[in-house]
C-alpha cells in the first residue's frame, strides 16, 4: 500500500483589525486681546484646527464677575488656533430675550428699531435700538423718536469701531446718551440696544445701509414741520360739523309743524278709484 502522504491542513489564522485612536487634545479659547484675553473655556478635540468657525456664546456676568450683567450675552468666533490656544473675535451684543419681556408692562408701548450701519474699522453691523415709553405714543411721536435716534446712534457708530461700541454698549454709556437725546422729544421710561452684532447676510432690496448726509438738526426741523402738517390735517378731520344758525333752525322747524299740522287736518288721502 502505498501511504499517502497527508497534508496537514493549514491553521487558521484570525485576522485582527487594529483601530487606531487618536488621542484627544484639551483647546483653550480665550477672548480677543481687545478684552484682555480672558479665559472662556477648555474643548477636547482631534484636530484643533477643525474648531477654526465655531461660535461659543457667553453670558456676560462669566465675564465681569458682575451679577448685574447676567441679562446680556456676547457672541465670540474662532478664527485662530496656535498649538493648545485658541483666539477668538466678538461678533455680537444680544440682551436675554426673558430680560426684554419684564421691561415690557402690559398695556404699555414698545418701540423697536433694525438698521444697518458701519463702524470705523468698516464693519457692517446691525443694531436694534428698544423704547419703552411711560404710555401709549400718537404715531407721529413714535416716528419723530425713531428719526432722532437714527440720528444719535449713526454718527457714534461711524466714529468708532466695533469693540469700543461693544465696550459702551456693556458700560452703558450709549444708552444713557441716547436717552438724554430722546429727552428732548419725549421722555423714555426705558431705552436700551437689544442687539448689535455684525451683518454677513443682506437681503437685497428688503435692507438698506443707513447713510446721514445732512446735519441731524436740519433734519430734525424738517421733520418737526412734516409733523405739525400731519396733526393739522387730523385735527380739521377730527371738527365736529358747524351747526346751522338760528334763524335757519327756526325756519326749518316751523316747516316741520305746518306739514304735521296738514297731515292732522286732512288725514290720511284716500285712493282715486278708476272710472
Amino acid at each position: 500500500m502505498v501511504e499517502e502522504k497527508q497534508e496537514k491542513a493549514p491553521k487558521s489564522v484570525k485576522s485582527s483589525k487594529l483601530s487606531k485612536v487618536k488621542r484627544k487634545r484639551w483647546v483653550t479659547i480665550v477672548t480677543p486681546a481687545s478684552f484682555n484675553s480672558e479665559f472662556l473655556g477648555e474643548i477636547p478635540v482631534n484636530e484643533p484646527t477643525s474648531l477654526i468657525g465655531k461660535a461659543i456664546t457667553i453670558n456676560l456676568m462669566n465675564l465681569t464677575r458682575d451679577i448685574k450683567k447676567q441679562n446680556t450675552t456676547l457672541k465670540f468666533i474662532i478664527n485662530d488656533v496656535q498649538g493648545d490656544k485658541a483666539t477668538t473675535e466678538l461678533v455680537g451684543y444680544t440682551l436675554v430675550a426673558s430680560s426684554v419681556r419684564r421691561l415690557v408692562r402690559r398695556g404699555k408701548e414698545r418701540i423697536d428699531m433694525s438698521f444697518i450701519c458701519k463702524t470705523s474699522d468698516g464693519k457692517r453691523v446691525r443694531i436694534k435700538p428698544l423704547m419703552i415709553p411711560p404710555v401709549k405714543l400718537k404715531s407721529s411721536v413714535s416716528a419723530l423718536l425713531k428719526k432722532t435716534a437714527i440720528n444719535l446712534v449713526v454718527p457714534f457708530v461711524s466714529k468708532t469701531t466695533f469693540d469700543n461700541v461693544v465696550r459702551e454698549l456693556i458700560g452703558g454709556k450709549l444708552q444713557r446718551s441716547l436717552k438724554d437725546g430722546l429727552k428732548k422729544v419725549y421722555p423714555i421710561r426705558v431705552v436700551d440696544i437689544s442687539a448689535f452684532y455684525i451683518e454677513n447676510k443682506v437681503k437685497k432690496g428688503k435692507e438698506t445701509v443707513v447713510e446721514i448726509s445732512e446735519e441731524p438738526k436740519e433734519e430734525e426741523e424738517v421733520f418737526e414741520e412734516e409733523v405739525e402738517e400731519s396733526k393739522k390735517t387730523e385735527t380739521d378731520s377730527e371738527e365736529p360739523v358747524q351747526e346751522k344758525p338760528k334763524d335757519v333752525q327756526e325756519e326749518s322747524s316751523k316747516e316741520q309743524s305746518e306739514e304735521i299740522e296738514a297731515t292732522e287736518d286732512f288725514g290720511e288721502e284716500e285712493p282715486v278709484k278708476k272710472e
